[in-house]
């Protein structure tokens, strides 16, 4: 694999955080007993996991023409993250994020740009997939555009990592043309079915394709055509899971990219999924890899 080069392509954005004691119910109004804000996005956060975890980074997405993208691109260079940022008629994304006294969390986004990030724009950046060890994609971008992603991706022999999220059915069409296919259970159960940890081992012996489902603190399940292996997830009092299973994603895109095989890879995500979960937000609370290297002495 070509050295420690992950190329992200996803949302990026402002996030409001919205602490409650409880969700509202229909017609509730709750009132937020804290409140802050910073850039997040799963493609952001996917990218910031990686880069925490010392891999070269470069981040590709559309912005809007308005004070946020600035805040975005100053953001990603207090990252060192490289990027390419599209400018598009429109507001930079934005979600609302609240989080329950149990550490839960429920997200709205509002992405009116990211909807305009279409083929032609991933076309304009097909020099960043040239030296792309590891591709980072996930469900928050056009399926087209995704598409060109993997189709450049794959001409350039790129380990291409698929995150269904938020899941769709036309997902389905990426699992043969990606290495690494990974959704959480709720998104198993929405493209498999109820019975997904059954139908698995024998859907990727057919297909020739490995599936990783994370399970949140219950870790997570690898299906390869020969194997099912189950991980488990560090021990963690949650205090916010917003953004973990981004880190799970952006921190084995990282490993990955350094050579480190996919068993080795998966264990040191989920510490680092786990670690990320004891602190508030997510700029704050990924984990670098001293930090990492701490916990595994």
């Amino acid at each position: 694999m070509k050295n420690n080069q992950v190329v992200v392509v996803g949302l990026i954005g402002q996030s409001l955080f919205l602490e409650v004691m409880h969700f509202p119910q229909n017609g509730e109004t709750v009132e937020a007993t804290k409140t802050f804000s910073e850039i997040g996005g799963k493609g952001f956060n996917q990218a910031l996991a990686a880069r925490r975890m010392n891999a070269d980074v470069t981040f590709l997405s559309v912005v809007g023409k308005d004070d946020l993208a600035q805040m975005v691109k100053a953001n990603l260079n207090n990252e060192k993250i490289n990027f390419h940022l599209v400018e598009k008629d429109g507001s930079t994304p934005f979600a609302c994020i609240l989080i329950d006294k149990a550490g839960n969390n429920q997200v709205i986004v509002g992405k009116e740009t990211i909807n305009l990030f279409d083929e032609n724009d991933i076309s304009a950046m097909e020099n960043s997939f040239k030296q792309c060890s590891v591709l980072l994609l996930q469900g928050e971008i056009h399926h087209l555009t995704n598409q060109k992603a993997i189709t450049f991706a794959k001409n350039t022999d790129t380990f291409i990592i698929y995150n269904p999220a938020p899941a769709k059915k036309e997902d389905l069409d990426f699992i043969q043309q990606v290495n690494l296919f990974t959704p959480n259970e709720l998104e198993a159960k929405f493209l498999f079915g109820s019975d997904w940890e059954e139908k698995l081992p024998g859907y990727c012996a057919k297909n020739k394709t490995t599936i990783i489902v994370t399970r949140g603190k219950k870790g997570a399940v690898l299906f390869t055509p020969v194997l099912k292996k189950e991980y488990k997830a560090i021990s963690s009092d949650a205090v916010d899971t917003t953004g973990a299973g981004d880190a799970f994603h952006g921190a084995l895109g990282a490993f990955l990219a350094a050579n480190f095989s996919l068993d080795e890879s998966i264990k040191k995500a989920l510490v680092v999924a786990g670690l990320s979960v004891r602190k508030k937000g997510i700029i704050h609370a990924y984990p670098t890899l001293q930090e990492l290297m701490e916990y595994e002495k």
